[in-house]
């Protein structure tokens, strides 16, 4: 029995005539790879789009948060304690700024790594 096949590469076709025992040889090697590569970006674009609840719900408790560990930085930095104060006002909103922008950059990073699959 011999096995036919068409392997498409960046647009050009190319026969494949196999045996049996070779095809099965190749398909225990070339399957497993084309279903980590095909399957995450079949199904990158459905599972990003189920967890954007859990984003939006992330990004908006943020808020809050921050108001609050501002709130406490200028208590400090009311009550004397300015180098503490300061640094608890730079990091409340440097993580602010970073739960809104860290969607839009990985979605940007998802872009870019399927535009180099081609």
């Amino acid at each position: 029995m011999r096995v036919v096949g068409v392997l498409c590469s960046r647009g050009r076709t190319v026969g494949v005539n196999l045996d049996r025992k070779s095809a099965v040889k190749l398909a225990q090697y070339v399957l497993p790879l084309t279903v980590m590569i095909v399957a995450p970006g079949a199904h990158a674009a459905s599972l990003a789009h189920a967890f954007r609840p859990v984003v939006r719900l992330v990004q908006d408790a943020a808020q809050p948060v921050a108001l609050v560990a501002m709130t406490l930085a200028f208590l400090s930095i009311t009550s004397g304690n300015h180098k503490q104060g300061v640094d608890r006002l730079k990091w409340a909103s440097i993580g602010y700024i970073g739960v809104q922008f860290a969607p839009w950059l990985l979605d940007q990073l998802h872009v870019a790594a399927m535009g180099m699959g081609d």
